[in-house]
This record gives C-alpha cells, sequence and structure tokens, in this order.
C-alpha cells in the first residue's frame, strides 16, 4: 500500500557513525550529519567570531552573520571574512523580515515561556508607565474578559504558561472539543470584536505523543473568534494564536506565506540535531509584537538606558533586541545556519520527508494492526488519533505497548531494555505531554493523583505498571534519514522476543483496588531486601520502613566504567551477588563464589 523507502548511500555514509545502531528517537531529536559538523567545525577553524555586543572587526563579522541568519539579508564581509550563501530561517519558513520576526531563545520552551511573561491581556496592560500604578489583583481584575485555551494534547511547556497567566478563565479542549469549536469558519458578521481584551490559544503543529497533526487553519478560525462562540463568552476577545511547532517542523514544511500564527515556538536541535539549548520565538509582525509588551526583566543588551540608583530603563526600540537577555549563544546561532543548510542539501524539500516519514509510521502502524499471538490475542496495543492513512493528518510516530497472550501488559521499561540490548533507540514514558498521555491510556485525574501521592509514581521513574495498568507507553518516531529497516528491526526483534504461542484464551481478571487489599486478613510470611539493584536478596524477619518502602533496598547499583548502570540484562551474574548485613557495625558484605568484600552502609 506505501511506497518502499530505501536508504541512500548518502545518508548512509552522514551517519556511518550509528554502526549498526537502529535510531527511533527523532521527535526526541533529530541526528546531527557528519558534514554538518565538519562546517561547522571548518567555519569556527577558518573565521574569527567576537561576542556581537563588544566592537571589532571579529566582532562585527559575527553580528552581521546573526542578522543574515535571523533577517535573510545579503551579507557581505570584507577582508577576512567572507560571502555567506547559508540558508535563513524565516527563508525556511516561507517569510521576510517584514512579515515576522526571529527572537533567539534557550529552546521552544523558553519561546512558550517568553510568550507567558509578556503577552498583553488588555491593551492598558502595559509595562512603560509608573511601576506602582497597576497592582497586581487589579491586572487580573481587568483581565477577566480574556481567556487562555489549549488543546488538552500539548507539551508541559505549554501547561506551564498557565501558571504566569494574570487570567481566571481557562479553557482545555479535548481533541473532539477543539475539532468542534474551529473546524468551521465563524461567519463575517457573526464576529467582530472591538474589545480591549485579549485572549491567547496554544496548541501544537503536530502532538509529539502520537503525532496527530492538527489543522493550520485552525489559527485563522480562531482569529475570527470561533472559540468565543463556542464558549458562548460575552465579553468577545481578540484571539491570538501561539502555535508550538517543535515536534512538526523537523519533518515538515511550515508556510507562513499561507498559515499566519502570531507566535511559533521551534527548537533547532529537534531539526537537524545541532546546535542543542538554542531555539527561536517567531513573532508577527502585524499583530504579535502589540501585544508581546509585558517584558519586566531586562538583561544585558536590551536597554537603551538603565540607572542604578533609581528604578529606571528604556528598552532597545528594535523588537527582538528586548528580549535576548544577555549575550546569545552567537557561535551556536552560526551553527544554525549550517543545520539548515545540511537539512536542505540531504533531506531534500521538506514536503518530501513528510510523505518519508508517514510512509515508514504507516507501514509499521500496519505491521504492529496485525501481529496476534499464538491464541489470537493483539501483541500490540497503538495509540493513536488516525488509522494512518493522510499524510496531512499524521506524522511520522508510532506510539504503543506491547501486550502478552494472556492480555497483560509488558512494562515499558521492559521493552525498553530490551530495545537496548538489540541496539535499538527508542523512548518511553509520557514524552512531557500529560494531557495525551492520560488521554490515551484511559487514567482519571483522581487516578494519576494517587500514583504519585499513594505509590510514589512520578514522571521518569522506574514504575511503569500499576495494577496491571502502563503508566506510560513506547514511543517511536522517524527522521529524514530513517529507512524501512529500521521499522523492520523494531518490528521483527519486538514479535521475536514477546509472541506466544499460547492456546490460552486471555485472562480477564478483576481488578483489586487499595481498599479492598487494606480488608483482606493478609499475613507476611518472609521479607527479602535488595540492597543492590538486580544483584541478590538479603532475608530477615523483620526490617525497617521508610516512606518509599525498605531502607537501603535498591540504594546501590553496579555501574559500568563508563557510569552506566548495570542489570541483569547485560550481566546475568549479578544475581550471584549476596548481601549480608551487620547494623550493629553499620556493615554490608557482598559475597560472590565463595568470595567476600565488607562494605561500610551510611
Amino acid at each position: 500500500m506505501f511506497p518502499k523507502v530505501e536508504e541512500s548511500e548518502l545518508i548512509k555514509n552522514e551517519f556511518s557513525r550509528l554502526k549498526g545502531i537502529c535510531y527511533l528517537d527523532h521527535t526526541g531529536s533529530a541526528l546531527y550529519a557528519d558534514s554538518q559538523i565538519n562546517n561547522v567545525m571548518k567555519d569556527l577553524k577558518t573565521h574569527l567570531y567576537g561576542n556581537p555586543h563588544s566592537t571589532g572587526d571579529p566582532s562585527a563579522a559575527c553580528e552581521k552573520l546573526i542578522n543574515n541568519i535571523r533577517f535573510n539579508s545579503t551579507l557581505l564581509i570584507a577582508r577576512l571574512f567572507f560571502v555567506s550563501s547559508l540558508p535563513r530561517i524565516l527563508e525556511h519558513f516561507n517569510t521576510r523580515p517584514e512579515k515576522y520576526t526571529v527572537i533567539f531563545t534557550s529552546g521552544a520552551t523558553g519561546a512558550l515561556k517568553t510568550v507567558a511573561e509578556c503577552f498583553e491581556w488588555d491593551e492598558d496592560d502595559d509595562n512603560t508607565g509608573p511601576k506602582n500604578a497597576i497592582s497586581e489583583n487589579d491586572a487580573i481584575y481587568r483581565s477577566r474578559g480574556g481567556t487562555f485555551a489549549y488543546t488538552q494534547d500539548n507539551h508541559t511547556s505549554v501547561l506551564g504558561m498557565r501558571e504566569l497567566m494574570p487570567t481566571e478563565n481557562l479553557l482545555c479542549l479535548t481533541r473532539d472539543e477543539a475539532h468542534e469549536a474551529l473546524d468551521n469558519m465563524p461567519s463575517a458578521d457573526s464576529f467582530h470584536s472591538t474589545s480591549s481584551r485579549n485572549s491567547l490559544f496554544a496548541y501544537p503543529a503536530q502532538s509529539n505523543f502520537s503525532g496527530t497533526k492538527y489543522p493550520l487553519k485552525w489559527i485563522e478560525t480562531c482569529r475570527n473568534g470561533a472559540l468565543d462562540l463556542y464558549t458562548g463568552n460575552r465579553v468577545k476577545s481578540r484571539w491570538y494564536t501561539v502555535l508550538d511547532a517543535s515536534a512538526y517542523v523537523p519533518c515538515n514544511h511550515l508556510d507562513l506565506g499561507k498559515y499566519k500564527p502570531d507566535f511559533i515556538a521551534v527548537s533547532f536541535y529537534k531539526m537537524f540535531g545541532y546546535p542543542t539549548g538554542l531555539g527561536a520565538l517567531l513573532v508577527r509582525n502585524k499583530t504579535g509584537v502589540a501585544v508581546l509588551r509585558r517584558k519586566k526583566y531586562f538583561g544585558g543588551g536590551t536597554v537603551e538606558v538603565v540607572l542604578a540608583r533609581n528604578r529606571h530603563h528604556v528598552f532597545k526600540k528594535k523588537f527582538h533586541e528586548k528580549f535576548e537577555d544577555g549575550t546569545i549563544d552567537f557561535l551556536s546561532v552560526v551553527a544554525v545556519g549550517h543545520g539548515l543548510d545540511t537539512l536542505r542539501a540531504l533531506a531534500g524539500p521538506m514536503r518530501a520527508v513528510a510523505c518519508r516519514t508517514f510512509g515508514l509510521a504507516a507501514y509499521l502502524y500496519d505491521q504492529m494492526s496485525g501481529a496476534r499471538h499464538g491464541n489470537g490475542s493483539p501483541v500490540f496495543r497503538v495509540y493513536a488519533d488516525t488509522e494512518y492513512r493522510c499524510e496531512s493528518t499524521q506524522g511520522g510516530v508510532v506510539n504503543f505497548n506491547v501486550l502478552r497472550a494472556n492480555g497483560k501488559y509488558v512494562g515499558y521499561n521492559e521493552v525498553k531494555n530490551l530495545a537496548n540490548n538489540y541496539g535499538i533507540v527508542l523512548r518511553v514514558g509520557c514524552f512531557c505531554n500529560p494531557g495525551a498521555c492520560q488521554t490515551h491510556l484511559g487514567h482519571t485525574d483522581q487516578e494519576l493523583r494517587r500514583n504519585q501521592e499513594v505509590i510514589g509514581h512520578v514522571c521518569g521513574d522506574h514504575i511503569d505498571l500499576i495494577d496491571n495498568r502502563p503508566t506510560g507507553s513506547v514511543r517511536v518516531s522517524f527522521g529524514y534519514s530513517s529507512s524501512e529497516s529500521d521499522a523492520d528491526t523494531l518490528y521483527n526483534t519486538l514479535v521475536e522476543q514477546f509472541w506466544q504461542n499460547n492456546s490460552m484464551a486471555p485472562v480477564d481478571r478483576p481488578q483489586i483496588s487499595i481498599e479492598e487489599y487494606n480488608k483482606m486478613d493478609l499475613r507476611v510470611s518472609r521479607i527479602f531486601v535488595y540492597p543492590i539493584k538486580s544483584c541478590g536478596a538479603y532475608e530477615t524477619d523483620e526490617w525497617e520502613l521508610e516512606p518509599y518502602g525498605f531502607k537501603y533496598d535498591r540504594s546501590w547499583a553496579v555501574v559500568s566504567s563508563s557510569g552506566v548502570c548495570m542489570t541483569q540484562m547485560e550481566e546475568p551474574k549479578l544475581c550471584l551477588v549476596k548481601p549480608y548485613f551487620d547494623l550493629k557495625s553499620g556493615t554490608m558484605t557482598l559475597v560472590y563464589a565463595g568470595e567476600s568484600q565488607q562494605t561500610l552502609i551510611q
């Protein structure tokens, strides 16, 4: 059904360092190419770049190169410097500096935080007047007509924006609610707002959980008051959109000549792997500049004048200079130009990359959807919002959990450890998208709070199953360097390791709640403590309990020379290491094959 995707020799040569590694975490980070890094290093070794806030030719050259990458301007630097042919950021997104301004940030999260801190909810909510003229309570009261709306399927960084919003009107939309509210354009005479209230809608161009692509036409329907119409707001707002494009732009063409969000957040390492720690906020000049005015903090390079003994400062007039506090990571900005150049040379047109990565995801999705154990039960539970039939609605991501023949889930950490042993790089957990994770896994708010408060489960820990229900999932994602063999490697490895020829029907056992357990007459017959992860147990009749379990349990681990924690998956003989405690002397003795070593415990 889908065209076969081959890996070119050029791509193989550019990523030869993988050496058989199957890399399937392109949504986590793109891979940098060999030629990309070589070009960056050659540039830095050939040319002298100084702090753009300093004076002299090296600083002037650096500032001009940064402006070239930022503004699409023609660069001609005399003497020791060079004519740049590097592609520019705005050019990559099919727009011009007259339309959008680029503000460099620490990443997409920094871009979103800038919008949250500086968005003006009321046309009078400005920071240019007397500092004590408007109290915080007054600002909150005046902004009650404004709304911060966001989709449930959003990165944690978007959810964090609401904590900085001086408005009590929050609207969280499920996927179905968002489609209902925004799919249809309001009639021209339905909404014409002259209100001083400003509202903000945040959503991802592509979900980093499932790869679902959300319609970019929502930008215009939101601007025309669709969310006021949906919520029945009596006080109409001027609506603005912040588009989290960090999961979208690595494999898709964001055409800002066609779609015009007010704010766009991107991270460059997700696009081409290097540099890390650098992103951008793109602000639409026609609409976004006027409402990004509540900036309070200022650092070096953002002000025209500031008094030390009196509370007085004046921000710089150039819009982007007001927001780039301190010296930007100027050498990383230089590297962005080479990253865009590499992306254009190796990946080709971004529309072709979108088709390529979608085809790989659809190929894997079809394989997983049809996989069955010997008893007919599914091998995989795939979490998807589409059926992978259209590139315009689905990106190159497949999210899933593995099932045993009896219907029970395989913990995602077991899948991760197995994948590591077979040289497959993937990601597990909730991927900093708690809303999508909760929706697809079917957890209630009460269950999630109980998991944290009672059981102690937190983001990123080792608890992947609670009452045989997964706390997260497995995500694989494709990039322009991926091939069909990557999808086959993953699928064949998982089926080979987890497929069961079990003739029994899946067992449907009722779940027992904690309250029911508390009513049962249970007795502890033996106690085992495992002080060293993956090593043997220490058996005892009694042991001290701490808030998170037995004292000393899993307090230590065996690490390799490179500092990586080792388990029985890598070294099965760890189970032969037996611990013995002498609590009076505060020592633990480890015994292996008749040899012992005494260790002081703290």
